[in-house]
């Protein structure tokens, strides 16, 4: 019961609800732009890119629950602006996080884009309609530093049932779960998410983004990895993510055209990778 308590009140710490960006009082971006700055001047060990499209409702509290991460390594955010067209620039700008804007629609190229801006080793994928518990970035990368796996994926609760009192879930609800975990169990890289992912960002360039799909880019991502080693389900509650209602304007890309994966599949690609986990782990 009190870690149900504990999760619902960083949930509504981090929720941060208004009608127009106008409304938000400047002390609430000093804040978030106070938190990140104890990372600045520091070598990054840690990248979590986060990407958002019209995420002007939601951006601010995916930012303000990543400034508050605790995690021994330094770590950077930044955060790919997958050609929005409301004020989610302008928060991010105000929020004093790196950022790039992908004008290309395409959840590939929005993750690729972020991705290539990386400096740290460990590369965590996060979604702007996302909250993060402040242990989630230590727990998805635990795997990786200790040569475990070579890609963690995690889960996430929707706002509604993360705020539920434990016994009140309906029978649907209990089945999804027990879907995700039972799948998670025989094949983790059927339930990735990009809201929740790490892999080491020497391989995630290695293997590259699809772009030529609208959709479960992040499945196909961990599924070129687990050819290479072993993608791990991390369940923990203390590292799983709270999803936002779905801004009013839609935060999915529109589907891109397909193109020729010649040009973003290296050529023998194995090869490659494999060299690259050895530099990794020596």
């Amino acid at each position: 019961m009190l870690k149900g308590k504990r999760r619902m009140e960083w949930i509504k710490k981090h929720r941060l609800e208004f009608n127009t960006v106008d409304e938000i009082q400047e002390e609430v971006f000093r804040s978030i732009r106070e938190r990140f700055a104890r990372q600045y001047g520091k070598q990054p060990v840690v990248s979590i890119i986060v990407v958002a499209r019209n995420e002007e409702k939601n951006v601010l509290s995916c930012l303000s629950s990543l400034s508050e991460q605790k995690c021994k390594y330094p770590y950077e955010v930044i955060v790919c602006n997958n050609n929005s067209t409301d004020r989610t620039q302008e928060i991010i700008d105000r929020c004093g996080v790196k950022s790039i804007l992908q004008p290309v629609a395409g959840i590939g190229y929005a993750r690729e884009a972020g991705m290539w801006l990386a400096q740290g080793k460990y590369h965590l994928c996060a979604n702007g309609d996302s909250i993060y518990p402040e242990t989630w970035a230590e727990e998805m990368i635990g795997p990786l530093e200790r040569g475990e796996a070579i890609c963690t994926v995690g889960t996430f609760d929707r706002f509604g049932s993360a705020l539920a009192p434990a016994g009140s879930l309906s029978w649907t609800s209990l089945a999804d779960k027990a879907r995700v975990f039972w799948n998670a169990l025989r094949r983790p890289e059927k339930i990735a998410s990009g809201s929740s992912m790490a892999f080491f960002t020497p391989m995630g360039l290695q293997v590259g983004w699809r772009k030529d799909v609208a959709a479960d880019e992040d499945k196909l991502m961990a599924a070129a990895m687990k050819a290479y080693g072993q993608v791990r389900f991390i369940g923990s509650r203390t590292a799983r993510v709270c999803k936002l209602p779905m801004s009013e304007v839609t935060t999915s890309p529109e589907p891109v055209s397909t193109v020729d994966r010649s040009t973003h599949v290296k050529e023998n690609p194995k090869a490659s990778l494999q060299e690259s986990f050895e530099i990794i782990l020596n």
